[in-house]
């Protein structure tokens, strides 16, 4: 090669310069090679020549450059890339120097902030409803999570749910349970509850003026009134007319959350989720049904909540026991929940054909015994079905003692 003759400043892409073109490349970040230490070649446009290819011997490979240019700007670098490397630690500012033992910092922190919460609960303190075996299915208490009760329509869910509301207002305390009845009014739901905390008839509760003139059903449902007032820092309802859109919940919880007294434990009973919608979400009802599950589910851990919720099975399996194959490809809540209970009541689809009841002595026809089904669980290892005994003329329901329980699987599973 002609030792005189100089090149156009053309550098390979690598450099990051077009042919002709001055441009400054130090202080680069290379994805490769970290530190780029190439000298910033200052230099002007000149006008381009045509080269003999045996003059200007480039070739490119995964590698890199096979054969260096003949130039000296570009051997001095290239010789540079084969000494040792500046760490890139040595040219980052102060902070960044110090990025990865700051998260080090916070991750020992973040650890030591877990293992205080563990050791702050307290079986004794624990959320109770008073029914021993479903307390013992959570080792002791209900906690923070997604929980989802789905059944065929009719099957005793919203009376199950006002039922494990109620006897967690009666046997706690620091705690406030909002329930949203979604798809019933404060006029329909009201009663429902009443009926529930006093143990009288829906049709008692909600008309009393066909019943003013008995004593004992009046006295009960003043009762249940009072009970409702007395209670309101620890029970309140709400139905659509308040709002079913979450953004406007997300508000209340937010409100509740920074208002309520420090410890005090909350819990959201939606009736159902499938009335839950979003007015901000742009999209098909599926995406919006994703959109509410996902949102709803990181309430439970960005404000330590306790949700539980009812759901229609969209298909059921005949007149078959529900399975999780029911909901799989139907709902997000599935996926997202962390404990799904599915819910069974023969007596309601076999009538007097069932074989899974009861007997009340004071009623000849069977009455129904509610199968809850642990069907997914996160919470704790209980993966079986707990049995009560249900009274729909009184909306009393009954933990089935552990001979009954026994009987019951085997009538069930065997």
């Amino acid at each position: 090669m002609n030792p005189s003759f100089q090149p156009p400043h053309q550098y390979p892409p690598t450099l990051g310069q077009q042919p002709g073109i001055s441009m400054p490349v130090t202080n680069v970040i290379s994805p490769i090679m970290g530190y780029n230490p190439f000298p910033t070649p200052q230099v002007e446009a000149r006008p381009q020549h045509s080269v003999p290819a045996n003059e200007w011997p480039v070739s490119y490979e995964s590698g890199g450059l096979t054969n260096r240019p003949a130039n000296p700007l570009l051997e001095n670098a290239m010789n540079q890339q084969m000494m040792p490397q500046v760490p890139i630690i040595e040219t980052l500012p102060e902070p960044e120097k110090k990025g990865f033992e700051q998260e080090i910092d916070d991750y020992e922190r973040r650890l030591d902030e877990t293992e205080e919460e563990l050791w702050k609960w307290d079986p004794e303190s624990a959320i109770k409803t008073g029914l021993p075996i479903f307390d013992a299915a959570f080792d002791g208490g209900i906690e923070s999570g997604l929980y989802l009760l789905a059944a065929p329509a009719n099957m005793g869910k919203t009376a199950f749910m006002l039922d494990i509301a109620d006897r967690i207002v009666k046997n706690n305390e620091d705690i406030l349970c909002l329930v949203g009845s979604l798809d019933d009014s404060m006029k329909k739901i009201i009663p429902r509850y009443i009926s529930v905390n006093q143990r009288i008839k829906i049709k008692e509760a909600k008309n009393p003026r066909k019943y003013e003139t008995d004593q004992v059903i009046m006295e009960k449902r003043q009762k249940g009134m009072r009970f409702l007032k007395e209670n309101k820092h620890k029970l309140m309802f709400f139905d659509a007319k308040q709002s079913n859109a979450i953004e406007d919940w997300e508000t209340k919880i937010q409100r509740l959350r920074l208002s309520t007294p420090e410890g005090t434990r909350i819990l959201i009973f939606f009736d159902s989720f499938a009335d839950l919608i979003s007015r901000d979400f742009k999209g098909n009802k599926d995406d919006m049904e994703i959109h509410i599950s996902q949102k709803v589910k990181e309430w439970t851990t960005v404000y330590d909540l306790i949700i539980i919720g009812t759901m229609h099975l969209r298909k059921t399996n005949g007149k078959h026991r529900p399975t999780r194959e029911d909901l799989k490809g139907t709902n997000r809540l599935d996926y997202d929940a962390d404990l799904v209970w599915l819910l069974y009541n023969e007596v309601k689809v076999e009538k007097e054909n069932a074989n899974v009841y009861w007997n009340e002595s004071d009623n000849a026809y069977k009455q129904p015994v509610i199968e809850l089904n642990f069907a997914k669980n996160k919470i704790s290892d209980f993966d079986r079905t707990i049995f009560y005994h249900f009274s729909p003329a009184r909306n009393l329901l009954l933990e089935a003692n552990e001979e009954r329980q026994d009987g019951y699987l085997t009538q069930v599973y065997s």
